[in-house]
This record gives structure tokens, C-alpha cells and sequence, in this order.
């Protein structure tokens, strides 16, 4: 079984086996009260579509509508289509063999970051992918404690890998990478960190995030993170705007909580698009300790919903916390939810109205 998130996937080597493996999968769903949307079910198939990628007997295959999307793109005319080609090239990256240096005139329209110059070559590049993408490779999926080999090839402009498993005294791809940072030298540097902190189209980004601009652009340099702290330092614009601290300095007051499961946040989410039973609104609990979120969907929520949630979510699989912190929502400070709260000797902490933001 293959599960990633609310997708599931139930595989059989052997057609005979599949009823059982099904049986056992629909055993579990029952214990835990699962549920399957019977319209986005399929069953007995020996293809399949899972997370973008269509699952088979031979292996893992790129999904056809992905790969149309790339054979009928048009020659772009400006640096948006020129994003969205090079957006639909990443969906198939790991299909792609040496993908950057298949890609390298797209990326290469996109630092320069101005009017799109669609030259031969680089419809020649898109010309060479399409007719690539129209045969592309099958990859095949590794196994539990097997041995997988790896091979590097380096270019003038990228580091490529292809990762690979041998069966039956043949080598089988399993995923392709390629790895693209282009190192600058000298002004360079300078000149990249300009356009991307004070550039026409930019922000004057702090220094943290502004190396992440740059690395995600596919530069790179020894000193990047320490050089874009001192540029944004040097800012005189950052200087002069920024929004200053006014508070005066005091000692810091952390939230103590000493055990897990102790105290939890708790607040809704909503209204949300309509979900199947006609849920709009989500009622979720964070607890302090772990960040672990115990979460569920309600057409309404009120105490009703509320001390039900805390007990099945809660108490029941926790045990009673010690304090639950929230807003000042009716349904949190009704009669009912504070007599539940007293029954289990649950402390209730709410917000005061007048500055919400120190809920918790």
C-alpha cells in the first residue's frame, strides 16, 4: 500500500492476491472510521493514476496530460509564458535526463529578467524537449535494503545524476536530478544584489531573504548569505524607511509548558469552500509541547461541537489536559463548555478582547 496524504494506492503483484490485500486495507479503514469517496474510487485496474504519476506493472510513467502540456506549448513571447514553460518542465524534472542543459536558454531568458530575445537557439531547445518529451522514460521504483547506483555527469553549466537499480542483469533508471547553481565572481556579485533587493520589481527584502531570491535564481557564491546581510545593512533606502521598534526592552516571559499533551491551543478556521456534507468550518487544537494538531471539519460549530471535539480528540486519546487556551468565541465560553471544562478540572484561558493577539 501506498498512502501520501488523503491518496491511496493498493498494489498486487498476483491477481489472485488483490482481494485479500483489499480486504486487509478495507479491515484497517473500518477500525480507525474511515471513510472512501466511492466517486474517486477505482478498483481491479492494472493502471492507475497516483500523485501526478501513472502507476503500472513495468513501473513509474510521466502523466500524458503533463507531457501534452509541453509538446503543444507555443514558442513564448514573453517572460510570463517563459515561466510557465519552464513551470511545466519542473512537474517532469525527474523524467528528464540533464534537464538544465536541455532547459539552459529558458533559465538563461529568465535572469536576464527582461524583453523575452526567442532566438534559434532557443527554439531549437524547446523543439529538442518537445521531441524528448515525446518518448519518455519509464522509470522503475526502488526496493526495501536494495543497492542503487549512482552517475554523475558534469557539463559547463550543471551537475546531473541519474539514480538507477539493476534487475535481471539489467539497469533500470529510478530518478533523474540535476543539480544548477552557477557560481558568480567579482561585480557579478554586486550587480545581482541589487536588482534583486532594489530592482524595479522587488521588495528590499531583508538579508536572509534576499540570499534565498538569489540561490533560488540559480546563483551562488561562498560569502552569499554574509554579503547579503552587509548590502541590505549599506541599504540607505532600508535605512531610512524601515519600521522601528518603539517598545521599550523588558525581560522576555516564556510560555512554560513541562509535559506533552499538558496544554493545548484551540481556535476555528472557516468559512472554508464547501466541503462533501456541506463542511465549511475546521475546529483545530495545537498542543504546546509537541506542535501536534488534532483537527476536524463541521457545517457549524458551536459548544455542542466543541466538547464533543475535546473529548473525542482529546481526553479520550491524550488524556485531560491541564488547560486549553482560546478566543472569546461564543461557543467557547458558553455555559455548557465551561461546566465540561469544570466537570474534567480543564483550566479555560481566553484572550483578552481588547488585544487578541495575545491568545496563548
Amino acid at each position: 500500500m501506498e498512502v501520501y496524504i488523503d491518496d491511496m494506492l493498493v498494489k498486487s503483484k498476483k491477481a489472485e492476491d488483490h482481494v485479500g490485500h483489499l480486504k486487509q486495507s478495507f479491515d484497517v479503514l473500518r477500525q480507525y472510521g474511515m471513510k472512501l469517496n466511492p466517486t474517486k474510487c477505482s478498483f481491479g485496474v492494472s493502471a492507475g493514476k497516483f500523485l501526478g504519476y501513472i502507476m503500472t506493472q513495468r513501473g513509474i510513467e510521466a502523466s500524458p496530460d503533463q507531457i501534452k502540456a509541453i509538446i503543444n506549448i507555443q514558442s513564448p513571447r514573453n517572460i510570463k509564458e517563459v515561466q510557465k514553460l519552464t513551470g511545466r518542465v519542473a512537474a517532469l524534472n525527474r523524467f528528464i535526463s540533464k534537464s538544465f542543459d536541455k532547459c539552459c536558454p529558458f533559465y538563461d531568458v529568465l535572469w536576464k529578467n527582461n524583453d523575452v530575445l526567442w532566438t534559434e537557439k532557443h527554439e531549437k531547445a524547446l523543439q529538442d524537449l518537445k521531441k524528448y518529451m515525446a518518448s519518455p522514460p519509464l522509470l522503475s521504483k526502488a526496493k526495501e535494503h536494495e543497492t542503487l547506483q549512482l552517475y554523475l555527469v558534469v557539463s559547463a553549466t550543471s551537475v546531473s545524476a541519474v539514480l538507477a537499480r539493476e534487475d535481471d542483469h539489467q539497469q533500470l533508471h529510478v530518478y533523474y536530478v540535476s543539480l544548477w547553481q552557477r557560481c558568480l565572481v567579482g561585480n557579478e556579485q554586486q550587480e545581482v544584489l541589487q536588482e534583486k533587493h532594489d530592482g524595479e520589481c522587488d521588495n528590499h527584502s531583508g538579508g536572509r531573504s534576499l540570499a534565498k531570491k538569489v540561490l533560488r535564481l540559480g546563483y551562488f557564491w561562498p560569502t552569499l548569505k554574509k554579503d547579503a546581510e552587509t548590502y541590505v545593512a549599506k541599504c540607505d533606502s532600508c535605512q531610512r524607511f524601515t519600521g522601528l521598534m518603539h517598545k521599550p526592552p523588558e525581560m522576555l516571559h516564556p510560555t512554560l509548558c513541562p509535559w506533552p499533551f499538558m496544554k493545548w491551543g484551540m481556535d476555528i478556521v472557516g468559512k472554508l469552500p464547501v466541503a462533501p456534507g456541506q463542511k465549511v468550518f475546521m475546529l483545530a487544537l495545537t498542543n504546546y509541547f509537541s506542535k501536534w494538531i488534532e483537527v476536524d471539519s463541521f457545517t457549524q460549530v458551536r459548544d455542542k461541537e466543541v466538547t464533543s471535539f475535546i473529548w473525542n480528540n482529546i481526553i479520550c486519546r491524550f488524556d485531560i489536559p491541564s488547560e486549553i487556551v482560546c478566543d472569546n468565541g461564543s461557543q467557547f465560553i458558553s455555559d455548557k463548555t465551561r461546566r465540561f471544562c469544570d466537570k474534567w478540572n480543564i483550566k479555560l484561558c481566553t484572550s483578552t478582547p481588547r488585544y487578541p493577539q495575545a491568545n496563548g
